[in-house]
């Protein structure tokens, strides 16, 4: 139950960087459409970042924390007596 509170967490604050980010990126997207692209190149742009974001998010995200889970277990488990 406590991993699915984690994860809900996690993906809320993915969602939430990537919603501020796009609006905080106005000057980047102006830029693209001074160098001549179209409104569906900078949409493609855009999604092709926030792609590489969340997957750059994932990909550090799960090793990362499936260690510090494990570390964390087996330093509680041992405590309380229990096998890790």
């Amino acid at each position: 139950m406590f991993g699915l509170v984690l994860i809900v967490f996690g993906a809320a604050t993915l969602v939430h960087l990537l919603v501020v980010s796009v609006p905080r990126s106005r000057t980047e997207m102006g830029l693209l459409k001074a160098l001549g692209f179209v409104r569906r190149q900078v949409a493609l742009f855009v999604s092709w970042q926030t792609t590489t974001v969340a997957l750059v998010g994932v990909i550090v995200g799960l090793p990362i924390g499936t260690a510090v889970g494990r570390l964390v277990w087996r330093g509680l488990g041992g405590n309380i007596g229990v096998l890790p």
